[in-house]
């Protein structure tokens, strides 16, 4: 949700996670061309607190494990395949 407010601060939009109200600018919010105001719902340190925790680089490192073997997977696949066309 953005206010106006006062002159001075202009624009101003509150946090969806901290629910605090900071003026719309690049130093408290990320960019973010999808949204209409263009910026983030969640003010830069809400996501740095949420997005730079352990556990979520945790998962993120096991997801590109498993990224990784499932690339790893297709691309044997694919050369099993073609060594059976080729034996037939």
């Amino acid at each position: 949700m953005i206010v106006p407010s006062e002159p001075e601060l202009g624009e101003q939009q509150q946090c969806h996670d901290c629910r605090d109200w900071y003026p719309l600018d690049d130093e408290f919010w990320y960019r973010n061309p999808k949204r209409r105001c263009g910026f983030s719902h969640i003010c830069i340190a809400c996501f740095c607190e949420r997005y730079r925790t352990p556990e979520f680089r945790q998962k993120e490192a096991a997801r590109h494990q498993t990224d990784e073997y499932r690339r790893k997977s297709r691309e044997r696949m694919r050369e099993r395949r073609a060594e059976k066309r080729v034996a037939a």
